[in-house]
């Protein structure tokens, strides 16, 4: 039995003792996982895509927080939790040998592929996740089959174009992080249509998820826009986060307890809430613009060492209600983040040993560049989600390009064992 062999085992066992436990314990309450299953269930029985209860007070943000993928995606599952675990069990496996199927496009030697294995093998937020009914595990797939797409050279660009502008549209349904994108794609299809004398319709398939999708939530808020979670996190997040790095947590408690942060109950208030949040939060940044450059940078740093806190943490029912360690990392309350941290010692215990493990994946990650002309496509897609989630800074932002990222921590890890071994024979 060879060491893929090995891990993989590792990896099914792992999984399923996460699934038993999961099913023992009971559920892990998740306030995004709930929004996702009521969003699938009023598109099931109201047509509707609503992520709240429809015969509660009606929050408009909810027509267009939670986008159309996911939702669909469980509809398709019944709304099954053992339905859905078992396909999350599937995703995970799939993207183990996708991760494998990478590398070997990349050439990568043996110790490569073991070294994947290992990383992927403890790569613990990744493997919990299978118990989240989170779409980040199915963005996941879909951003490391793009990559394997990419780096597949035995089809022709014509058949990459489409698989890529199908790809690249369905991570749109799934999430809008992938948003800002949108402008490349009549950017990418003109480009390929006179320059490379080849390119397909399907490059424009992210532009038409966008105008549809913003054109049907026009029709609940009034509001011709994709998502409102782009309006929640400037103001609750971006914003917020600012305030805690320059004034303290407190203020930063108080800042999201304005009027411009009540609830939309119509589309009136609505259109008040998101023209407020956005008025205010982007004063906020520009005011303060030093604490939020500060506040991003280092929120995309953490994002690269974060152990995973909201995993296991929400995995194994504990509270994560007594404070941001975000907020008190920019508040600079280390007592309390102390405090906090020390009341789970075998949490701990694992959190820092995945911190640990994170900067040395982190460390091995940085020696990719030196392959920067074949690793460019996996550098901008991984760039791209540490700028765009960076104040916030959390691992469950950085799952969807895990496994690439761990591609780039094995291809460094090569490039410096080649350094070494060269040295030594000179």
């Amino acid at each position: 039995m060879n060491g893929l062999q090995k891990h993989l085992i590792v990896i099914i066992g792992t999984l399923l003792l996460t699934s038993v436990y999961y099913i023992l314990a009971g559920k892990p309450t998740i306030n995004d996982g709930k929004e996702y299953l009521a969003a699938a269930n009023n598109l099931l029985e109201y047509n509707t895509l609503y992520a709240g209860n429809l015969n509660d007070t009606l929050d408009y943000r909810m027509y267009s927080k939670r986008t159309l993928g996911y939702p669909f995606y469980l509809v398709f599952q019944h709304l099954s939790a053992a339905t859905t675990l078992i396909s999350s069990i599937g995703l995970v496996l799939l993207n183990f040998f996708l991760g494998i199927q990478i590398l070997s496009s990349l050439r990568t030697k043996k110790r490569g592929y073991v070294l994947f294995a290992f990383f992927f093998t403890v790569h613990i937020p990744l493997l919990l996740h299978i118990t989240f009914p989170l779409s980040d595990l199915l963005l996941c797939t879909i951003i490391s089959t793009s990559v394997l797409v990419f780096y597949d050279f035995k089809n022709t660009l014509h058949s990459k174009l489409i698989s890529l502008g199908l790809l690249w549209g369905l991570g749109l349904l799934l999430k809008p992080v992938l948003l800002p994108t949108i402008i490349f794609s009549p950017i990418a299809y003109l480009y390929f249509r006179f320059n490379k004398d080849q390119s397909s319709i399907a490059l424009l398939f992210p532009l038409i998820v966008f105008l549809v999708g913003s054109g049907i939530n026009y029709t609940n808020t009034d509001q011709y826009e994709y998502s409102s979670i782009s309006t929640i996190n400037l103001g609750q997040y971006n914003a917020k986060l600012t305030i805690a790095k320059g004034y303290g947590y407190d203020s930063a408690q108080g800042y999201v307890s304005r009027p411009e942060f009540s609830i939309p109950q119509t589309a009136t208030e609505y259109a008040n809430y998101k023209s407020g949040v956005n008025t205010l939060a982007a004063s906020t940044i520009f005011e303060n613009i030093a604490s939020y450059i500060t506040v991003h940078i280092a929120g995309s740093l953490k994002m690269l060492v974060d152990p995973g806190r909201f995993e296991l943490y929400t995995y194994f029912d504990e509270p994560t209600s007594d404070g941001s360690l975000t907020e008190l990392i920019y508040a600079q309350k280390w007592d309390q983040l102390k405090t906090n941290l020390a009341k789970r010692p075998v949490l701990l215990v694992l959190f820092t040993f995945l911190f640990l493990l994170a900067i040395v994946k982190l460390f091995l990650a940085v020696f990719s560049i030196v392959k920067l002309k074949q690793l460019s496509f996996l550098l901008i897609i991984t760039a791209y989600f540490v700028a765009i989630a960076g104040p916030v800074g959390a691992a469950r932002f950085m799952l969807p390009v895990s496994v690439i990222y761990l591609v780039l921590v094995c291809q460094g890890a090569e490039t410096l064992l080649h350094f070494f071994q060269k040295s030594t024979k000179g």
